[in-house]
């Protein structure tokens, strides 16, 4: 059976919303439940005009209906695990209708890999309820929401798609336990000024709490990169560096085994800085120390298979993007 070409057209003009690392994911898997031969063609040719410099990827994902698929059954099964997206910019999940559906979307759903423009905490705990707990999730400045017209939102389960989705328009998304890890991702945990108290703060709370806290953040323009560690309520390192107008940057604790092996140039002259092949801090920089501390966000379709829904909310700390 021959591809529809008008089809695979309207199917790119929906991707062109979708962020790289979700066309890859819909190219690697080919999942005939999930996708039509069409939209896995469109997802390709799509990444390979982004390849070329053809097309640009947007800044942040928006969410849009699974495209036109030839099964009407798979169709209407995935459009009721659809995010709605509001007028004012925040995304609601809707309640699933029955247990058979709730098994339905746990089995459909698997880790999908991020790292691009995002900013995320690693803690060292398997209960993702007690992560969302501790993180204030639904709370926040509930002032906030009344001025765009919304109510706030409370704390719901969240598929991997929808949640990552959500956490880069600003929603914090909490993910089921990777091995001994949860990660809480959001676009709102970007640093701005003053960015070593509050992550320093937040980090010590939070190894206070689950005895391990991480932070990391990187930006595909390099403006800004971070990581930071914490054990047992104490910050045992920190670094942040922006690279724009202003040039700043934050260090506290001493460089960790792991930063002198990837041959980091830091900004403040700590060693290697004199090597002549050392490094500026990038994206590639940031994920591979995640690896070496906690996970890499980037592989997590590689080393974890298992099926469970997490949690997404707002954070207390969460500013208008």
């Amino acid at each position: 059976m021959g591809y529809s070409r008008q089809l695979i057209d309207q199917i790119k003009h929906n991707f062109a919303k979708k962020l790289t690392v979700q066309l890859r994911t819909i190219v690697q898997t080919k999942d005939p439940e999930l996708w039509s031969d069409e939209a896995v063609v469109a997802a390709e040719e799509l990444l390979a005009e982004r390849a070329a410099g053809k097309a640009v990827e947007p800044k942040f994902a928006t969410v849009e209906d699974p495209p036109p698929n030839r099964d009407a059954t798979t169709a209407g099964l995935l459009a009721g695990l659809s995010l709605l997206t509001l007028p004012f910019g925040f995304m609601v999940l809707p309640m699933l209708g029955n247990d058979e559906d709730i098994e339905d979307t746990i089995a459909l759903d698997m880790p999908i890999p991020f790292g691009a423009d995002m900013a995320w905490l690693a803690i060292k705990t398997t209960e993702t309820a007690k992560v969302a707990a501790s993180l204030g999730l639904g709370g926040g400045d509930q002032s906030q929401w009344r001025r765009v017209g919304a109510q706030k939102p409370e704390v719901r389960e969240s598929t991997w798609e929808l949640g990552l989705e959500a956490a880069y328009k600003g929603l914090v998304y909490v993910t089921p336990p990777l091995g001994e890890w949860t990660l809480a991702v959001s676009a709102t945990l970007f640093p701005t000024a003053g960015a070593e108290s509050f992550i320093k703060l937040m980090l010590e709370r939070l190894s206070t709490e689950f005895g391990e806290a991480q932070y990391f953040c990187t930006n595909h323009g390099n403006v800004v990169q971070a990581w930071a560690r914490a054990i047992n309520g104490e910050l045992l390192r920190g670094y942040c560096e922006w690279n724009d107008a202003s040039n700043t940057y934050w260090a506290e604790g001493a460089v960790t085994k792991q930063e002198l092996a990837l041959n980091i140039r830091f900004r403040n002259g700590e060693s290697p800085a004199a090597a002549t092949d050392a490094v500026v801090p990038n994206e590639g920089i940031v994920l591979q120390l995640a690896s070496y501390w906690s996970l890499d966000p980037s592989t997590l379709d590689e080393h974890f298979k298992e099926s469970v829904l997490g949690l997404l909310g707002n954070g207390p700390w969460a500013r208008p993007l």
